[in-house]
């Protein structure tokens, strides 16, 4: 746990991968999709699929009834209509250069989001401001 709360990670990307990425982000939990192995050989066959919004809802849900959760002070980042339960779960959700699927749930619920062009934006009056 940082000093601010816990960070928790529910990504369609590879549980291995996000492991690695650990070492950077510090993530007080990670749920990731991973893959069959045999004799220390990927078979190509997937054991848990975090891509998927049912998935992740069933992640979530089991998450936050294990470790008491303050749902008003939480927020949550996706890019996918897969990451709906995620963003519908907390008081903050954001999305992040969100596809159409999300932009269109974003315009819905009232989401602000964020996406590459207003990123773009930001990082180029920073390099004016000579803060980046």
């Amino acid at each position: 746990m940082n000093s601010i709360g816990k960070t928790v990670a529910v990504t369609g990307a590879p549980f291995h991968l996000m492991f690695e990425l650990n070492n950077i982000f510090n993530f007080d939990k990670i749920y990731g999709t991973t893959f069959e192995v045999k004799d220390y050989i990927y078979t190509g066959k997937i054991k848990k699929d975090r891509s998927i919004a049912s998935e992740k809802r069933k992640v979530i849900k089991n998450y936050i009834s294990k470790n008491n959760i303050n749902l008003k002070k939480s927020f949550a980042f996706g890019d996918t209509e897969q990451d709906i339960p995620l963003l519908e779960s907390v008081s903050n959700p954001f999305p992040l250069n969100p596809n159409k699927e999300l932009i269109k749930k974003s315009k819905i619920k009232g989401w602000s989001y964020i996406n590459k062009d207003l990123i773009t934006k930001i990082n180029n009056r920073l390099k004016k401001l000579g803060i980046n």
